[in-house]
């Protein structure tokens, strides 16, 4: 069966160690704690800050086999007894209690006087579940899903490929996505993105660099808007920013009303028969039988709206 995995890096499973009365070892490890999954997966839904866990990286890739989640132990070990009856004990398993919405289960069993140090968490999952997703630390990255995903990322960038419909925020960090259809959010970072279908979209802090089809809005509060529309427009699509520059190249035979603003920059519009260079502002109609408008608005910078191929 085709899966997908998904890796998460960099976590404090357990308390530090607490010396008792006894000989404490530290050795070296680098060992991978494999737990399977009673059940098959339609969706994954996981807060992994609520089982305590920190820094992560997140991967989704094409891996044979049953749903699997593995914990990747590496670096040094404390502890008073033998290094497997430790490693033994720490537990990674898919709560499949309920079938429509499973999440993952973390534990250490027995007694606790070791430093457990989890370097990464490796989720298998088959190919086409869906994820959603929530970290207070570290980064998301998602390979192979072919399904929806919601993933939310407190402090750290995601970058996901191969999905369907994604809503992306990032709080402190970039989004990179490839998609059919997104709705993105970074609140200090970048959007990197290519969706086939429409996108909605802001960047309080960063720019906006994408291709996309169909329309939508995508706005910048501080940063640029480098944009390719690849087919027609099946929507209005506005774009904004406070302070950057717009620009956006259009496939050829577009047909649009086209209302563009530059406040402090000049506008340039230069699709079909339309070849519209200087000024501050451009209103009009560009190819034949407009039926939705292209909004382009920088307060702060300059407008760029230009046919593929000029």
């Amino acid at each position: 069966m085709r899966t997908a995995s998904v890796l998460r890096a960099a976590s404090l499973l357990a308390p530090p160690f607490v010396v008792v009365a006894c000989t404490l070892n530290v050795q070296s490890v680098d060992r991978t704690v494999v737990s399977e999954a009673s059940a098959d997966i339609a969706t994954l839904r996981s807060d992994l800050d609520a089982v305590g866990l920190g820094h992560a990286a997140v991967v989704v890739v094409p891996t044979p086999g049953t749903p699997t989640v593995g914990l990747l132990v590496r670096g040094l070990l404390a502890f008073d007894r033998d290094l497997d009856d430790v490693l033994s004990r720490v537990r990674a398993d898919f709560d499949t209690s309920d079938t429509a919405a499973t999440g993952l289960r973390f534990s250490l069993e027995g007694t606790r006087e070791e430093a457990i140090a989890v370097e990464g968490i490796e989720l298998a999952l088959h190919r086409g579940t869906a994820l959603d997703l929530s970290t207070t630390q570290g980064s998301v990255e998602v390979r192979g899903l072919e399904a929806d995903a919601r993933i939310v990322a407190s402090s750290g960038s995601i970058d996901v490929t191969d999905a369907l419909d994604v809503e992306l925020r990032a709080s402190s960090g970039s989004i990179r996505v490839e998609a059919q259809r997104g709705v993105l959010e970074a609140s200090s970072g970048s959007i990197d993105f290519a969706l086939t279908g429409a996108v909605e979209g802001h960047a309080t802090s960063g720019s906006i660099h994408g291709r996309f089809g169909g329309g939508g809005e995508l706005t910048c509060t501080s940063g640029s808007l480098d944009l390719e529309l690849l087919g027609p427009l099946d929507r209005d699509l506005t774009l904004t920013t406070d302070s950057g520059s717009i620009t956006l190249v259009v496939p050829p035979g577009l047909a649009a009303r086209v209302e563009a603003r530059a406040g402090t920059g000049s506008v340039d519009v230069s699709v079909g028969a339309v070849e519209h260079r200087g000024g501050d502002d451009f209103v009009g109609e560009v190819g034949d039988g407009a039926t939705f408008v292209l909004r382009a608005t920088a307060d702060s910078g300059s407008v760029h709206i230009v046919e593929r191929g000029r």
